[in-house]
């Protein structure tokens, strides 16, 4: 039995779901498919079995124990992990069910903890040093690791011996737009996905400011979750002191498919990242999209998105609230430049950077486990 399982993900996430679970579904066998999030969605079928647990009712931990107990139900063969939280059942289906475990890792651990701690430097490292222990301890029990990313600098399970297969959140070439840009999509611009100051979401609010002085009706969509409700209540008072309510909309989580409308709507897309060890070592899922869905692209100057394309983005200096605005204006300023820029990136899509291009990875992967279970 294929089970896949995740913890932090809404059950029709991107990669876990529209990606690597869609493509497996071309194998023929069924598949249980566990998820812990407060997403009312059952995408159960003939050949998915989902089950999702309410993150509200299911810590982690209470999460862990009613999985120990579904695969005393139906063990699996192949166990397909995508957080670090679920190491421990590696351990159990490899030792328990001797199963093909594969460890699908969407960010390091180590960015995450260099970027989001905010405890003292000497226990934020201790701690960080702790948490690589205990995967390292778990790793005896992964047969394969997945990586969503290119490796950049040091890397841990390259250096444990793994056999690292990228498989990068390209989209599927049924997302590629048709739709021209050459300022028929008006003065939209779209951020979407994860809001937190990490993200770089008060400059681009603060960049909007500037916009609206030469172009008053510009209007930016911020799709998505808050990662906190203090920074939330911090972005939507920073709207309504400077008088932003007419130019800036938030919008919360939509279900996955229902963001393509908004990006083939939107003129540009932005990407204003600050530059944090988790920006610097991980490539934006949004960039391929909006490249996907033409958009113009103003983005950070980053190494993980400059590793993909060069001329055909207006390039930021993390950070910089006006070079954002800059290239917001060059792009809506100038149609040409704006349709041309959308229309090299759509190429790109087409002709590399998709998911058919990739996905027979993940079918060669599986079958290959298939053979030795």
């Amino acid at each position: 039995m294929i089970t896949i399982v995740s913890c932090r993900h809404f059950p029709d996430d991107e990669r876990v779901y529209h990606r690597e679970l869609l493509t497996l579904k071309k194998l023929g066998q069924p598949i249980q498919y566990f998820t812990r999030s407060n997403s009312e969605l059952d995408i159960s079928d003939d050949l998915v079995r989902h089950k999702n647990c309410p993150a509200k009712e299911f810590s982690i931990k209470e999460y862990i124990t009613f999985l120990k107990n579904a695969f005393l139900e139906t063990p699996p063969t192949i166990f397909h992990f995508h957080e670090y939280d679920l190491l421990p059942l590696a351990r159990l289906a490899k030792l328990r069910f001797n199963a093909q475990v594969i460890y699908d890792v969407h960010e390091d651990i180590r960015f995450l903890g260099a970027t989001f701690s905010t405890r003292h430097p000497l226990l934020r490292n201790f701690l960080i040093s702790l948490r690589t222990m205990k995967e390292q301890y778990h790793l005896e029990c992964v047969d394969r690791v997945i990586l969503a990313n290119p490796i950049v600098g040091d890397c841990i399970f390259r250096d444990r011996g793994f056999d690292l297969l990228i498989l990068q959140n390209y989209p599927f070439l049924s997302f590629v737009s048709n739709q021209s840009n050459d300022g028929c999509r008006g003065m939209t611009i779209l951020y979407h996905g994860h809001l937190g100051p990490e993200r770089g979401i008060q400059e681009l609010v603060e960049s909007i400011i500037i916009v609206r002085d030469t172009i008053p009706d510009v209007s930016l969509i911020l799709l998505g979750t808050f990662r906190t409700s203090e920074f939330q209540d911090y972005i939507i008072s920073m709207i309504e002191k400077n008088d932003l309510s007419d130019n800036i909309k938030w919008i919360p989580q939509v279900p996955h498919q229902a963001v393509w409308n908004y990006l083939n709507e939107a003129a540009i897309g932005v990407i204003p990242f600050r530059e944090n060890p988790l920006t610097l070592n991980n490539t934006p899922t949004k960039l391929f999209e909006f490249m996907a869905a033409g958009c113009g692209i103003v983005a950070s100057d980053l190494p993980p998105s400059r590793h993909h394309v060069s001329d055909s983005i207006q390039w930021s200096e993390p950070g910089s609230v006006q070079d954002i605005a800059d290239g917001l204006l060059r792009l809506l300023q100038n149609p040409e430049l704006l349709e041309n820029q959308s229309s090299q990136n759509r190429e790109l899509i087409t002709n590399q950077l998709n998911w058919e291009c990739i996905e027979p990875i993940l079918l060669d992967l599986y079958k290959s486990l298939e053979i030795s279970v």
